[in-house]
């Protein structure tokens, strides 16, 4: 019996001596990997919960194009290393994963949930960490003396703002056009609220507002019927996921495009996703966006677009939705901020740092789906101009050319800062 004990000790030696040469032989490999996977980037997710129907596809945008940038050599021929987590939008989970993201060595992160970059806005400068939002930036998310936070607009308040003007711009009638806000009950919808302030700069008679949950609603009939009292002639929204899902479907039901009062989404949430939820019921509504919707498919970038949504999601070209192209369009402005970092500091040196003071130094970068984009310290933006559509038969049809704000959420800021002085 001992003999053959012996016999076991020594082919389990043999063996563990085996599986060490092997793993030996396998470090320069690994090594290699760690070296093409030196450039970390993390991205926020939300693929299940209440706001998937929309961070689904807003997940894809970066995932699939980062993907894409590895398949086709990487930056300057480094790869990247893509950590993401479904954090649903939910805050606890935003801050796990962040801190995850920071101690991997991310040099940026990509996200488009307004709340968790607000509440990370005070340890990006802290921990020497960019972040691009998919989204408008708010009010929240700017950080002195240098930027942190580069988004994809100007502000909520500009873009409601914005409709604002259009609307009074395409009105016939001799009175002002009456318009009134729906939002969700978080900062960012506070914030789009905030818009109102223009209404009398831009002649538009402001009637008041009324308040939604941010998720989980099944019933917004009182919200609606009380606004619809006041007699707007508009009705701008700031919705998302099931509360942008009831809003359209319970106007609908009752009746308010009898009543003439027509419906605006901001905050570019209402996409391919929820129409094919809602059905019929989203005919005639209006959106505003900072990108192009795949209607728009003889644009130069939309091409890249179509191939990488075939050939990772299998969709076909009218099936890929706008959430999906916000996030891409943010997938490229960061790909281009790292790359011009490295060809700075060189991948030796490459930190979050270089790459947020790349971003401040982008100048005329060309997406193929966008105006060329200028980004600084004092204009940090990517999606400036933002362009109206309406639902079409299911699509979405533009009804205005592209459009710059007249008033941005950084001046408003410093107006505000100045005033307080």
């Amino acid at each position: 019996m001992r003999r053959r004990l012996k016999r076991i000790g020594v082919g389990l030696v043999a063996v563990g001596l085996s599986l060490t040469l092997l793993l030996a032989g396998a470090i320069p490999v690994c090594e290699a990997e760690r070296e093409e996977e030196r450039v970390t980037v993390g991205a926020f997710t939300a693929l299940t919960g209440a706001l998937a129907t929309s961070g689904v596809p807003l997940s894809y945008g970066y995932l699939d194009y980062l993907r894409r940038t590895n398949d086709h050599g990487g930056i300057n021929g480094t790869k990247v290393r893509v950590m993401w987590e479904d954090t649903r939008c939910e805050i606890p989970r935003g801050i796990t994963f962040y801190k995850r993201a920071k101690w991997a060595g991310a040099v940026l992160l990509l996200n488009f949930c307004t709340n968790i970059s607000e509440l990370l806005v005070s340890h990006l400068p802290k921990d020497e960490l960019p972040l691009l939002q998919g989204g408008s930036i708010s009010l929240l998310m700017i950080t002195y003396p240098e930027r942190w936070i580069f988004g994809g607009g100007c502000g909520l308040g500009p873009e409601a703002g914005l409709v604002m003007k259009w609307i009074k711009e395409n009105w016939a009638e001799e009175r002002p056009p009456r318009a009134g806000i729906m939002f969700y009950d978080i900062a960012s919808g506070w914030e789009f609220y905030r818009g109102h302030k223009y209404a009398p700069e831009v002649g538009v008679e402001f009637v008041g507002h009324e308040v939604l949950p941010l998720r989980g609603s099944i019933d917004l009939s009182t919200e609606l019927l009380r606004l619809a009292a006041k007699r707007p002639d508009w009705v701008l929204t700031a919705a998302t996921g099931v509360t942008l899902v009831t809003l359209i479907k319970d106007a609908k039901r009752l009746g308010m495009a009898e009543k003439g009062i027509e419906f605006c989404q901001g905050i570019g949430m209402l996409g391919e996703n929820i129409v094919a939820v809602v059905g019929q019921d989203a005919e005639g509504w209006y959106s505003v966006s900072t990108v192009p919707y795949a209607t728009e498919s003889g644009l130069p970038g939309m091409k890249a677009v179509f191939e990488a949504a075939n050939r990772y999601r299998g969709w076909k070209p009218q099936d890929v939705p706008n959430d999906y192209i916000k996030t891409w369009v943010e997938g490229q402005v960061g790909v281009e901020g790292i790359r011009l970092a490295i060809e700075k500091v060189g991948i030796e040196n490459l930190t979050g740092t270089a790459v947020r003071d790349a971003l401040a130094s982008i100048r005329d970068f060309d997406t193929g789906l966008i105006k060329p984009i200028t980004m600084s310290d004092e204009w940090p933006y990517f999606a400036t101009y933002e362009k109206i559509y309406q639902v079409q038969q299911g699509e979405f049809i533009p009804v205005s050319d592209w459009i710059k704000p007249d008033w941005d959420v950084l001046s408003e800021l410093e107006g505000e800062k100045k005033t307080l002085c």
